[in-house]
């Protein structure tokens, strides 16, 4: 949050606060500036945050999401200078983590996104999207003209590339499409970029952006996309009551329409940002009623509510636009996809579904952030990264997200229940929504989640589409209706999340992630699997990354769901060169290593918590920087774990 568009905000209680000092959030001139140099590495500090939400919509256990969503609110976030940590104190010390910050930054830039969508030397044509009419004015609809351009570009055949006036405002009211309106559909569409050239795609509130089903070799560069009107709106509150409180509409957000009662089917939630505590909380509202002019009176849904006060700020989600989809952009069963230099400043619920590729999809220099200049306190009221299903490898590269509601990037496939032991070696399996039958040849992963039991892992040697039958090599003890498999070749196989920062979300990692030289604020890693996401994690690695969270004494939960007495099954857990501000919790994990890290905690803060573990594996400890004197103090021992289960080297 920056200083000079928000009211002055109060200290945090200095107890809830580590070593490790907060960061200011995500500086939208700076964040382009950053973009332009291609050749700097980006900065690794702040926190870990990801939400304990029970489904990818979000749920009731609020617990992460309350305090991942912290920083936005507290201007903890994504760039820090040197001069606002103390020289001689701990925080000197973490200051070499954000050494590189503003003097790669260099003064704010305020100035359009680079220019980098370069045409290939195989471009067959060019197309100007104002001699297809679009008027680019902020206010006609040039829905149509995208798509008359895209018509064209199809047409023509080749590679095509659809260009946008320099700075213009394009608004979309209308798009095609039976799930929902989209203003790009791309369906088998291939050989298209679309050049942005720092435009913006101003998006009416039943329209998304992209929709790419089936492509190959697409690109979308240098683009700004935002919703109006918003999906949230936005106030101070002015007078509280027992299961009441009284909001008065700030200057620049639109009063939303009354909610006589929560929709059915859906979570319907605001975000209570507390000011003195300086965390942003779900809060569900029973009723939003109009009070006048620009004031609202809120009724809590129950009591399990969390307490406002007077001067906290409340965004409430408008009905019929927020928190409901499809998402903003899609890109499904493709393969060669690029974004590049993108900004996504809100969005009604996912930003970005990533779902069933078969090849590479690469993101770059893309950011899920509250538009500069603004107040806004959120981004997208879900996922800003929701990678799901794929077989080909998905890349992010400086990236970066500053309060979505839910995680910055879920990594999952989706379970596929058995619905029918057809014999002890062949099944029958429900697919629900993205998740495709295993291949042949695929290595499939089995569990009993009700017990969150890994079962064993076996090839595929059949299969049957149209009765969704699957043909296994072996026998696997505990196969019964209701057990769980997954394609380990279809849970999104190579990802690799690097240079991205991440404020005031999370991470909920359940397949295989490689995450390098990237820092994350505020919240909780969460590598785990329960009944709908899967499989159960196995090589997750981080590498030189940095994480912090000044509100939630633990950083990364490694944990199964379950009943908790199954064996330890998550496996090829690594924590390498890294900076820890709070502690780790190891939970049914088997195997993991922690190989030269540092942590600034508290002196009085342990830093592992371990349960129902075993073989791992810690060596390089330091403390601040300076070699551990004894780890092993540091970390408390659970229930079915012995000492012998630590290997110190």
């Amino acid at each position: 949050m920056r200083a000079s568009n928000f009211r002055a905000i109060k200290a945090i209680d200095a107890s809830k606060v580590t070593s490790l000092p907060p960061q200011p959030r995500l500086d939208g001139a700076r964040y382009t500036k950053r973009m332009a140099a291609n050749d700097l590495r980006l900065l690794a500090c702040a926190g870990l945050a990801v939400a304990m939400a029970a489904a990818a919509c979000g749920s009731d256990d609020n617990r992460n999401e309350a305090s991942g969503a912290a920083g936005a609110a507290t201007g903890g976030g994504l760039l820090q200078s040197d001069a606002a940590l103390a020289e001689g104190s701990d925080e000197a010390t973490a200051a070499a983590i954000v050494r590189d910050s503003e003097s790669e930054m260099g003064a704010d830039s305020s100035g359009p996104l680079p220019s980098r969508c370069t045409m290939p030397p195989a471009t067959s044509a060019s197309l100007k999207l104002a001699d297809f009419g679009a008027v680019a004015d902020g206010a006609t609809d040039d829905g149509p003209a995208i798509g008359r351009a895209i018509a064209a570009a199809v047409a023509k055949g080749g590679v095509v590339a659809i260009e946008f006036s320099a700075g213009k405002t394009y608004r979309a009211l209308s798009g095609t499409h039976t799930f929902g309106d989209f203003s790009w559909l791309l369906e088998g569409h291939d050989n298209l970029i679309f050049s942005g050239h720092g435009a913006t795609l101003l998006l009416g509130p039943n329209v998304r952006g992209i929709w790419a089903d089936g492509v190959n070799n697409v690109t979308v560069c240098q683009l700004d996309i935002d919703f109006a009107p918003l999906p949230f709106s936005q106030g101070t509150i002015r007078a509280v009551a027992a299961g009441t409180f009284d909001l008065t509409i700030d200057d620049g957000y639109d009063v939303p329409p009354d909610v006589p009662a929560p929709p059915s089917g859906v979570p319907f939630f605001g975000k209570l940002h507390r000011v003195a505590e300086g965390d942003l909380l779900h809060y569900y509202p029973g009723k939003i009623l109009g009070q006048g002019a620009r004031s609202l009176r809120i009724t809590a849904l129950d009591a399990n509510q969390p307490t406002p006060a007077v001067g906290d700020t409340f965004v409430v989600p408008v009905l019929g636009v927020g928190q409901r989809g499809p998402e903003v952009m899609h890109v499904n069963q493709s393969a060669g996809v690029t974004i590049e230099d993108v900004r996504l400043f809100s969005a009604p619920l996912f930003s970005t579904y990533i779902s069933a590729n078969t090849g590479a999809i690469t993101w770059t220099r893309v950011a899920v952030m509250p538009k500069p200049g603004t107040t806004r306190l959120i981004s997208s009221w879900r996922d800003a990264f929701h990678v799901k299903d794929n077989r080909g490898p998905i890349t992010f590269d400086t990236c970066a997200v500053d309060s979505s509601q839910d995680d910055a990037f879920n990594v999952s496939a989706h379970w596929m229940p058995i619905t029918q032991l057809v014999s002890p070696t062949r099944v029958r399996v429900s697919r629900p929504y993205t998740a495709q039958l295993p291949q042949l040849g695929d290595t499939v992963q089995v569990a009993d989640m009700t017990k969150g039991a890994l079962l064993g892992t076996v090839k595929v040697t059949g299969r049957d589409p149209t009765t969704n039958q699957i043909d296994l090599a072996s026998t696997i003890t505990g196969l019964s209706v209701g057990t769980r498999l997954v394609s380990l070749e279809g849970s999104n196989p190579g990802t690799i999340i690097r240079d991205t920062k991440v404020n005031g979300t999370g991470l909920r990692l359940r397949s295989q992630v490689t995450v390098d030289d990237s820092s994350f604020n505020d919240g909780t890693v969460l590598v785990s699997a329960y009944d709908v996401e899967g499989p159960i994690p196995y090589d997750v690695q981080f590498h030189r990354s940095t994480f912090n969270h000044r509100y939630d004494p633990v950083l990364a939960l490694m944990e199964l769901s379950g009943t908790g007495t199954a064996a330890p099954a998550l496996s090829g857990i690594e924590f390498d060169s890294c900076t820890f501000g709070r502690r780790i919790s190891l939970s049914d994990v088997t195997g993991a290593t922690l190989h030269n890290n540092d942590f600034v905690t508290g002196a009085d803060e342990m830093w592992l918590a371990v349960a129902n573990a075993h073989n791992i594996v810690i060596s390089g400890t330091t403390d601040h920087g300076r070699p551990a004197a004894d780890v092993i103090s540091k970390i408390s021992l659970g229930a079915n774990v012995q000492r012998s289960d630590i290997l110190l080297q």
